[in-house]
């Protein structure tokens, strides 16, 4: 996980929690699918139950390593090899996911077995497996924004389901369609999902790309790479904007034993989340200066939009620069301090003089709106 100085997310209790351990994932899953098979065996043989139970838990067993607990393990084992920075557990733990709800699909396909038929039930299987696609679509999204590589690695886990289920369906009920035609079917399907999801990221990333030029979608997964996998992200975004030169105001304090405070006023905004827009500069100068300088620093939000947001983490050095330099070169001279204050209508405006210097901020109910230095 990654460090709390670069995540925002991770001050929030549920965030600060990670998943179950490897071996915990694996217990789960080998308890989970051989509940599941043997219960879908079991349930097809209904009849036979009372007499033939060793023989069905057995096949159960059988149907749950191959069918379910394989695939699973090979995907996640698969997955590791394109998305190296993302550790084996994590996606250990997207792959057992998924082979619960494929094992839930092979319970409510033998159901369906027993009510309607092989062919209803074949139905079941492939619309089942076909959905899983989409679970793992969205969850590849998530972790790798280059959606072209989505679409190989999401379908990893669907085929091996179906290609390892097709010779143990003889112990539940009896598949005997040509593996090609099979394989046509659940491709079939998985278009539709895929048709789906895709019209559903759309619908997301719109207003978000309108105003800012990338998408939420793409916002939350950098967010998530961040708090999941420490992975630094910001330079995903460094195709969208443009450079700019941006005033950057610093009032420094020095007293007999050397500084006392700072104010720092870049104008930048600082958004969205995680490490993106520049939302750990604030953390980040504040530390650089504190352990450098033994300075106390105040780092202040300037009256900007979003259009001065940084796109990447490297633009922060820019600005560790400029408190050198303004350390370095500054001119101190005595100035009384005068602070105003005023309130119309639940607005407020607080501000803090020193000599030809004013630092503004505005308020309204007991939400900050911005501040500058000017």
């Amino acid at each position: 996980m990654a460090k709390g100085s670069r995540s925002i997310i991770s001050y929030t209790k549920f965030f600060a929690k990670g998943i179950p351990s490897t071996k915990v994932i694996l217990a789960l899953l080998i308890a989970a699918s051989f509940i599941f098979s043997i219960s879908s065996v079991a349930l097809v043989n209904y009849k036979i139950l009372d007499t033939e139970f060793a023989n069905i838990a057995i096949n159960g067993f059988i149907v749950g390593i191959i069918a379910i607990i394989l695939p699973t393990i090979l995907a996640a084992l698969f997955i590791k090899l394109a998305l190296r920075k993302v550790s084996a557990r994590h996606l250990l733990f997207i792959s057992f996911i998924s082979s619960i709800a494929f094992s839930m699909y092979l319970l409510l396909g033998s159901l369906v077995y027993i009510l309607l038929g092989t062919a209803a039930a074949v139905l079941v299987i492939i619309v089942g497996i076909a959905s899983i696609y989409g679970w793992l679509m969205i969850v590849t999204k998530v972790l790798l924004p280059k959606y072209k590589r989505v679409i190989p690695l999401a379908l990893v886990q669907p085929t091996l389901y179906l290609l390892f289920y097709i010779p143990t369906s003889k112990f539940v009920f009896g598949i005997y369609e040509p593996t090609s035609l099979l394989l046509i079917k659940l491709y079939a399907g998985i278009a539709v999902f895929a048709v789906v999801i895709y019209a559903i990221l759309y619908i997301f990333n719109k207003p978000m790309r309108r105003s800012l030029g990338f998408g939420s979608v793409d916002a939350f997964s950098e967010m998530i790479q961040d708090w999941l996998f420490g992975i630094s992200t910001s330079s995903a975004f460094s195709k969208y904007g443009k450079p700019a030169d941006i005033p950057v105001d610093v009032v420094l304090f020095s007293g007999r034993k050397g500084l006392k405070a700072m104010f720092f006023a870049p104008s930048l905004h600082y958004g969205v989340a995680g490490n993106i827009g520049g939302s750990n500069f604030p953390y980040l100068l504040e530390k650089y200066a504190e352990s450098r300088y033994k300075v106390r620093p105040f780092i202040m939000h300037a009256a900007i939009n979003e259009d001065f947001n940084p796109v990447n983490s490297m633009d922060i050095v820019k600005l560790k620069k400029v408190i050198n330099d303004a350390i370095k070169e500054a001119r101190y001279a005595q100035s009384p301090i005068h602070m105003s204050y005023g309130e119309s209508k639940g607005s407020k405006v607080v501000e803090l003089s020193f000599g030809g210097v004013s630092n503004g901020h505005a308020y309204k109910g007991s939400e900050r709106n911005g501040g500058c230095i000017c």
